[in-house]
């Protein structure tokens, strides 16, 4: 019995490009079949337009992967320059309660946190660092309550660019999917009915479609943040 592959949502827009583009080249190819192709056509346009917005939600999250990465790397430079800060106000006593407040475990045990542990760790500073007599230690409290409110916008951005990209997927990439197996289904059927009409060969109607796939790497879910992800 006459079978056409079923496209999969884990191919790469790539690979379905290239199987539209074969069946349309196929169907323009043959007079019985020149009327099927502008379906196919239609198709590949779309196909344009949902990689647009796939690239989109794409670099939206590489960018807010990147204002993360900022973010954390302000705040560590801050903290480990509040630290030498405190230390020589406290004379170099690292067993002084007044260090452990903030550093028990170390300054490397702050700054080595992904930006949103970080940034749950360092919360209460601000409110203490305003109770400090040191002056120069007072001065930090505003800086880091601005640290934590860039960290937590990038935060925050993060997760909405990484939504808007799974919504794109579910209703743009996904639906195209599921339309070009309609079609392709679709134009299966008349295929075989035109075999049978004009006598042609059993797998006439198959070769209108590739029997295998190149299978492009798919790269519909990309790691946008170039590495390990912070916070």
């Amino acid at each position: 019995m006459a079978q056409v592959r079923t496209l999969q949502l884990s191919e790469s827009l790539d690979s379905l490009w290239e199987e539209l583009v074969y069946t349309e080249a196929r169907l323009l190819g043959d007079p019985l079949t020149k009327d099927l192709a502008p379906a196919y056509g239609a198709l590949l346009e779309r196909l344009e337009s949902v990689r647009g917005g796939q690239r989109k939600s794409w670099r939206d999250e590489i960018s807010a992967q990147a204002a993360v990465d900022a973010a954390n790397t302000a705040l560590d430079a801050e903290t480990v320059n509040f630290s030498l800060r405190l230390v020589s106000a406290l004379n170099g006593d690292r067993q002084s309660p007044r260090w452990r407040r903030y550093f028990p475990d170390g300054v490397y045990a702050v700054t080595k946190l992904a930006l949103g542990k970080q940034v749950e760790r360092v919360r209460a500073w601000p409110a203490s660092l305003a109770g400090e007599p040191e002056a120069e230690l007072k001065g930090f409290a505003p800086r880091f309550e601005q640290l934590l409110a860039d960290g937590d916008a990038a935060l925050r951005a993060r997760v909405e660019s990484a939504a808007r990209r799974a919504d794109q997927r579910v209703r743009e990439v996904a639906t195209l999917v599921d339309d070009a197996n309609a079609a392709r289904l679709t134009t299966m059927g008349r295929l075989l009915q035109r075999g049978v009409k004009n006598a042609l060969p059993k797998d006439w109607a198959e070769g209108f479609f590739r029997r295998t796939s190149r299978r492009v790497k798919a790269a519909e879910e990309p790691e946008p943040e170039g590495g390990a992800a912070e916070g």
